[in-house]
This record gives C-alpha cells, sequence and structure tokens, in this order.
C-alpha cells in the first residue's frame, strides 16, 4: 500500500510550479501542443530523469497519478481538440493517449521519431484482442512497450551516485493521519537484487508531515521511487 501511494504521489514531488505562474493552466490542442505544457510543468531534475531513463520505465511512473491528471484535465474523456487529433490518428482509449503523450514526450526529449503510426497500430491490434479473448485493460494493461527489468533498471543508479528519494509519510490533519510523501536526498550505498541500499541523507521536512525515515538511517528502497539528479551544467537536448 505504501509502495503504491509513494508511486501515484511521484508526479507531485517532480514537477515544478516555479518555472510560469501557473504551469497546469490551459489545455493543449495537439500533441506538439502538449510537449510544450510538458516543457513548463517538468524541473530539471523531473525532465532529466524522465528523459534519461528507460521510456516504459519514465511513462510507467506517470501513468497512475500524472496520467490521470491528463485524462481528466486535457479533455481525453471528452471532445477537447486533442482528444479530436489523437482519436483520427487511430487512439481509441483515454488510458493510451496519456500513456502515447508521454512516450511521445520521452522520445522528443531524446531526439527519437515519435513512431505515431505504428503506436496506434499496437493500441489498436491490443483492444482487437481484447474483443476476441475477453480481457480488458485492467487484466492485462494496455501498454505494449517492453519492459525493462529490474536488473536493468539498477544500471540507472550507480553505487555512489546521490539521487532524490520520495518517502512514505503520515500527513496529520484534522486529527487524522493520511498518507502522504515527503522528499529525501540519498546516497547509493549498494544494489541488493531489485532494490537500492542507501543512506538518508536529508528530508525535506513539511508541516504536520512525519516521514517513516530520518536522515542518517540506511534502508532498501525501489528505484521506482528515486529520481536521478541532473548534472552540473545538464541541459535537454533540443
Amino acid at each position: 500500500m505504501k509502495y503504491l501511494i509513494v508511486i501515484t504521489l511521484l508526479f507531485t514531488f517532480n514537477l515544478s510550479f516555479g518555472q510560469v505562474k501557473d504551469p497546469w493552466k490551459g489545455k493543449p490542442n495537439s500533441i506538439e501542443d502538449s510537449f510544450l505544457c510538458l516543457d513548463r510543468m517538468f524541473g530539471d531534475t523531473a525532465k532529466y530523469t524522465f528523459a534519461t531513463l528507460p521510456e516504459d520505465i519514465s511513462t510507467f511512473r506517470l501513468h497512475h497519478g500524472f496520467g490521470t491528471w491528463i485524462r481528466n484535465n486535457w479533455g481525453l474523456w471528452g471532445s477537447s481538440k486533442l482528444k479530436q487529433e489523437l482519436t483520427g490518428l487511430g487512439f481509441v482509449h483515454p488510458d493510451d493517449m496519456s500513456s502515447f503523450l508521454l512516450k511521445a514526450y520521452h522520445r522528443r526529449l531524446n531526439n527519437k521519431p515519435l513512431q505515431i503510426e505504428e503506436e496506434a497500430k499496437a493500441y489498436q491490434a491490443y483492444w482487437n484482442k481484447a474483443g476476441r479473448e475477453g480481457f480488458s485493460a485492467g487484466d492485462l494493461g494496455n501498454d505494449h512497450t517492453k519492459r525493462t527489468t529490474n536488473q536493468e533498471l539498477l544500471d540507472y543508479f550507480p553505487v555512489g551516485d546521490t539521487i532524490v528519494v520520495n518517502l512514505y509519510a503520515t500527513h496529520k490533519k484534522l486529527f487524522q493521519n493520511y498518507a502522504s510523501s515527503v522528499e529525501g536526498i540519498a546516497v547509493i550505498k549498494s544494489h541488493n537484487t531489485e532494490k537500492l541500499n542507501i543512506r538518508l541523507l536529508s528530508v525535506k521536512q513539511k508541516e504536520k508531515h512525519l516521514p517513516e525515515h530520518k536522515a542518517g538511517q540506511e534502508f532498501e528502497i525501489s528505484p521506482i521511487s528515486c529520481s536521478l539528479i541532473p548534472p552540473k551544467g545538464w541541459n535537454v537536448k533540443k
């Protein structure tokens, strides 16, 4: 449960509100517009991590949190211009549309072709198979991207690197405790099969939030809950 909560809240900590007055305002009217919106929303740490990690990992990390926000606020359940463009290209389900937009942004940041036609056909093939065999997106998931193994993911987090971690925390509000998360800085001590052994250097304190770990503690954490820190002078590829 804690793991799912942290994953859901990842996008809250990894997106930046400081680049423009209100980066969440407005709706993109096209795929190209969506890239401009995401550029405004993503801070340097978020953008570097998103661009550097494998495509399937980057999109998975945001699908259930930020992806839900995209589907609800960019009109993918309705009849927005963006929805109309994606429908015209062959995309059917809003889940597929938000997944593709994140994939496409990842590819744009890495100067790779968007492969719009291929993506639309792959999703169509999935739903055709679902209709014949009776399963749904909830059963298997409709993302056909090649999966990065947990062991492969560890290679993106070398021992000795300093990283940003998202920690489970309780948030006291109105005399009740709610699940939340806080951000911390940690150094990677070693790898342990599918997890990172880290030492927590600092925790970003938030009012009435009680994180489960304190600075100085060493513990295991999934790399899915971690973000990379951009090297000095890093600029996203244009």
